[in-house]
């Protein structure tokens, strides 16, 4: 015959359970936050290295943009104009498909344009971007390059 469990008996086994218990939960509960903090960490990784790989593959196509808007500045035809711009409008579509965007001169803005040259014109406001030397970019309002402006400064 089996011995019947006495009633300390089955406290301690119930204890015990209950230690394991906790101790598996406490367990559980580190491996999920150190799962979230490893999803965390690729996410934030992946991010740097989408910025580092657009950052590479447009300064590659920079050197092209630049030599359009410097043709576009020539004396040339207009059919010679017409063809540039749709290539340029054209390569502005594709960067858009990679979250690229030239940079926007309704007015001055310190995060995205670099002054080369100030200018007082008093028909312009204030801050008014007066010329636009060279093209700066975004990836995702992140500054690629900034553009070469002159502003205007009363």
């Amino acid at each position: 015959m089996s011995k019947r469990p006495t009633k300390e008996d089955i406290i301690t086994t119930l204890k015990v359970t209950q230690d394991n218990l906790d101790d598996y939960r406490d367990k559980w509960l580190r491996a999920e936050a150190e799962l979230e903090n490893h999803k965390k960490r690729f996410l934030n990784e992946l991010q740097i290295n989408e910025y580092k790989t657009v950052g590479l593959v447009l300064m590659a196509i920079l050197p092209t943009w630049d030599s359009f808007t410097q043709a576009l500045k020539q004396n040339i035809t207009e059919h010679e104009r017409d063809n540039l711009n749709m290539l340029k409008a054209q390569l502005i579509s594709n960067l858009s498909l990679i979250s690229v965007k030239v940079c926007s001169y309704d007015k001055f803005n310190p995060l995205c344009h670099m002054v080369i040259n100030t200018v007082n014109d008093e028909t312009k406001p204030d801050g008014s971007i007066i010329e636009v030397y060279q093209d700066g970019f975004l990836h995702k309002d992140r500054v690629i390059r900034n553009a070469q402006v002159s502003v205007n400064k009363l």
